[in-house]
């Protein structure tokens, strides 16, 4: 079902069960979120644009906000690496290393799911609870093997002494910038990205390396 849609989508099994009416609302409400936000699409626009009864929706759905739901839940599922481990040896783990190949792998699932983040991003925003609910849908998992490398580093005096989930909101907020200046706010098409994305991984290696 979802080859026409953003990557994160592929394995979604919910997704697969939809019929071909409730797939085109998917797919609709995807891109009025992303176009208008979720607070100015109404119901009634999504099933227009999507060639459907609003009773349509509504029987898959409930109501606008599980389909914001079941459009962002994918993301987190997703969004940290799986496995860190590659920076795991004590003999060879890397500051730089690390950040160029977190920001990287991220900022790539980034491109591959543009109009998905572009929903999410706008909705952290302006409302609080949803990024609170972002969170607490990545898998344990990814943040302690994250906390992992955080802590090795930390014991090798490579990574300043701060909280954990500071050092992650830190990455983020660095990662997120980035994407927001490259496709949301300047969209140049002579963007130079091997240039802003080194520029961007210095900076975040100096804001997170330990002071002499």
């Amino acid at each position: 079902m979802n080859s026409d849609l953003p990557t994160v989508y592929l394995h979604v099994k919910e997704l697969n069960s939809l019929s071909p009416k409730q797939k085109l609302i998917f797919k609709a409400a995807l891109q009025l979120f992303a176009q208008n936000g979720f607070a100015s699409t109404s119901t009634q626009q999504i099933a227009n644009e999507a060639k459907v009864s609003e009773g349509t929706l509504f029987k898959k759905f409930g109501n606008k906000r599980e389909l914001l739901i079941a459009i962002i839940r994918p993301l987190a599922l997703e969004f940290l690496p799986d496995n860190p481990n590659d920076f795991l040896d004590p003999k060879k783990i890397k500051l730089k290393d690390f950040v160029f190949s977190f920001i990287n792998s991220q900022v790539r699932f980034i491109e591959r799911n543009i109009l998905p983040v572009q929903i999410l991003i706008k909705e952290i925003i302006y409302n609080q609870e949803i990024s609170d609910i972002f969170i607490s849908w990545i898998p344990a998992q990814k943040i302690n093997a994250l906390n992992k490398v955080f802590n090795l580093l930390k014991e090798n005096d490579q990574l300043v002494n701060w909280p954990n989930p500071d050092i992650l909101r830190f990455l983020l907020t660095e990662m997120i910038g980035y994407v927001a200046q490259h496709y949301f706010l300047i969209c140049e098409s002579d963007w130079d990205d091997l240039s802003e994305m080194t520029r961007i991984i210095n900076f975040t290696v100096k804001g997170l390396t330990p002071e002499p």
